[in-house]
């Protein structure tokens, strides 16, 4: 684009190159050229620390970034979360500067919320990012975004854990998830990168600045709030409906442990419910005048 466009040509080098290419090679060619070419900037970074530094760094970090949210092919996607990854992977640092240009957000905006696909490479990139936070540094930002049952998915050894979990549609005692929470993501992730993307497209269309100019900045990423959980029971990383609902047949590492945090917990909605001992007492009283001994044993 430098070259066809000269040093002020803006944007239009870039799209007489792009038309240049598509008639030349066709369409399916062209998404090609740039998976190979991002495979072969992959394989430099794997090989150079300082050239992943430089791409990991402004302005790069917001272009590769941006790319993330107008990839049309899945082959191209792919290439581009895996090369995110090997900066990753070869700078240290690269996780935490990535942070600021939107990358975990773009990543987790490419899975489909309704047929719950999600590319390893996307799963692979998100526990990475994620497992890569220090004791007392900033609060992992994908934990506001997920719920607990897939935040402790992300921290499992292996991505497949997250990536399943991710795309099931069936809930489990540890994780309430589902297409409709995937949803309730995947709209609150469409609300905090539509302004950017107008930037994005009014910058393709003339009417802006360039993306590398105004790159994105993540600010106070949002917290996502999902109704289904409202009406659930939460204890000891289990969904109570769902524990006794599959039988009670997930294991548990302190069953007296954890029956006793569910007793807590009753406890507290007892109490925020309004009920107290006096009224719990005064059932088993009148259950006793009621039945006599055998009555009494059983308000017991």
């Amino acid at each position: 684009a430098k070259a066809d466009g000269g040093g002020g040509g803006g944007g239009g080098g870039t799209s007489r190159s792009r038309a240049a290419l598509q008639s030349v090679w066709g369409e399916e060619s062209l998404y090609g050229a740039v998976a190979v070419s991002l495979e072969l900037l992959q394989g430099v970074a794997r090989a150079s620390p300082r050239l992943a530094r430089r791409l990991a760094c402004a302005p790069n970090a917001g272009r590769l970034a941006a790319a993330l949210l107008s990839a049309e092919r899945p082959a191209v996607l792919a290439r581009l979360i895996e090369l995110l990854l090997e900066l990753c992977d070869s700078w240290q640092p690269a996780r935490e500067a990535l942070r600021p240009s939107g990358a975990p957000l773009f990543v987790l905006l490419s899975a489909s919320p309704s047929e719950g696909r999600m590319l390893f490479a996307a799963a692979h990139f998100l526990h990475a990012y994620h497992n890569s936070y220090e004791p007392g540094g900033a609060p992992p930002l994908l934990a506001s975004l997920l719920p607990a049952g897939l935040v402790s998915r992300l921290e499992a050894p292996e991505p497949r854990d997250f990536l399943d979990a991710f795309c099931s549609d069936n809930p489990s005692p540890n994780t309430l998830w589902g297409a409709s929470l995937r949803t309730t993501l995947h709209e609150a992730l469409l609300r905090a990168v539509a302004p950017f993307c107008a930037e994005l497209v009014a910058s393709r269309t003339g009417g802006g600045p360039r993306p590398e100019d105004r790159p994105y900045s993540i600010g106070t990423p949002p917290r996502v709030v999902y109704p289904e959980q409202a009406a659930e029971l939460l204890v000891g990383g289990l969904y109570v409906r769902l524990f006794i609902a599959c039988g009670g047949g997930t294991e548990l590492a302190s069953p007296a442990g954890w029956g006793e945090q569910l007793l807590e917990a009753l406890v507290q909605l007892s109490d925020f419910a309004g009920g107290d001992d006096a009224a719990v007492g005064g059932g088993a009283e009148e259950a006793a005048e009621e039945g006599g001994e055998e009555g009494t044993e059983e308000g017991r």
